[in-house]
């Protein structure tokens, strides 16, 4: 399943994703929520990892509801202090929206990994996206993991010379930042700077026309996955515009 072509994945995950971001109404936005799940497991999206990015998000959900709850004073109080609310119903909701929204855009965004970088290249080609764009894209996906490695990296560095993060004070916090970051992003600009300077001795945009090796083309379940993505946004923004 997770050899659909790469195109018909990138028009299902801007439907789903986009639905998961305009739609208010609560229940259809976990209907999508349902619906990008079982897609990702349908396609053998690696859901694990999406649901370690999502435990962070619980935390991020209190926060939203105690904003909310702070300054939109709608809803039924559940928790207060001193008469003053920290959390309502309408913030615990918007909470909650917030987590099926991230859910959402995670899970599918997770389907578009089940497509190697040269795939998805050649699908935006194909796409009539210029080839220098969706090369840039590519590149930008792949050095994203290894910006987050070069600072896990930095902090194990840190615990081996007996540096325990979480007793530091707020101040000595900001300066281990301060201090971490330089050399990360120093370092992440020369290896921009290589991988610049390798793709000129390449001949990288020497010629306006390419050829590839790599055709892309529609089967049968793609054709219908395009259908299925068409089919499902007109159906949600109409529901969504019937309600509101």
């Amino acid at each position: 399943m997770s050899k659909f072509d790469p195109r018909s994945k990138l028009i299902f995950v801007i439907a789903v994703s986009s639905l998961g971001v305009f739609i208010k109404d609560l229940y259809l936005l976990s209907s999508v929520t349902v619906i990008g799940i079982a897609a990702a497991q349908f396609m053998s999206a690696d859901l694990l990892k999406a649901v370690r990015k999502l435990k962070s998000l619980f935390v991020m959900i209190l926060v939203v509801a105690f904003l909310q709850s702070i300054f939109i004073h709608e809803g039924r109080i559940l928790l207060e202090i001193i008469d003053i609310p920290l959390i309502t119903s309408a913030g615990l909701e918007k909470g909650i929206e917030f987590l099926l929204r991230m859910t959402v855009i995670i899970t599918t965004a997770t389907i578009i990994t089940t497509s190697t970088s040269r795939e998805m290249i050649q699908g935006l080609v194909q796409l009539k996206v210029p080839y220098e764009i969706a090369f840039l894209v590519s590149l930008g996906i792949r050095f994203l993991p290894m910006l987050t490695e070069e600072m896990k990296d930095s902090f194990t560095a840190l615990r081996l010379r007996g540096v325990v993060f979480k007793n530091l004070s707020l101040k000595k916090k900001i300066r281990v930042f301060t201090y971490l970051f330089l050399p990360i992003i120093a370092g992440t600009i020369k290896k921009a700077e290589k991988i610049a300077l390798s793709m000129e001795t390449k001949g990288f945009r020497t010629k306006s026309h390419r050829t590839s090796y790599l055709i892309l083309k529609y089967s049968g379940a793609d054709y219908f996955l395009i259908a299925f993505s068409i089919i499902l946004l007109l159906i949600f923004i109409c529901a969504n515009y019937k309600l509101n």
